[in-house]
């Protein structure tokens, strides 16, 4: 998922795969009888993309998750599991990578809006 049009331009990236191609399809000894190709606009399914921003379809039309982005998948186990201890009052800790932040602050808002917790910092 290189973007070379919004951004960084991943110009780095993009001389680095095609050095890459250059250097296994010279090789006999790596995949002999075969030539790699770089391929663009091809489809990627992800299987543990949790950002948001891949939601945008302008930026990235050809990428699909297995992992939904509705709040209800996360934050209903999250409610059942505070009213099941009589909680009222909750935090939310996450990994400080923005992607993982950004679904983190998400889902803890929704927690606190449909739930009527009491949520510090929200």
């Amino acid at each position: 998922m290189m973007s070379i049009t919004v951004g960084w331009d991943g110009t780095g990236c993009l001389v680095a795969a095609e050095y890459a191609l250059e250097q296994i399809n010279y090789r006999q000894d790596i995949l002999p009888e075969y030539e790699l190709i770089m391929l663009w606009n091809d489809t990627q399914v992800l299987f543990a993309a949790y950002s948001p921003t891949l939601s945008n379809r302008v930026r990235y039309p050809n990428v699909y998750r297995t992992v939904p982005i509705g709040t209800n998948v996360f934050s209903d186990p999250y409610i059942w599991f505070i009213k099941e201890y009589g909680w009222s009052r909750v935090g939310f800790i996450s990994k400080s990578a923005i992607s993982f932040s950004m679904v983190s602050q998400l889902y803890f808002v929704m927690l606190c809006i449909f739930s009527s917790f009491t949520c510090p910092g929200a």
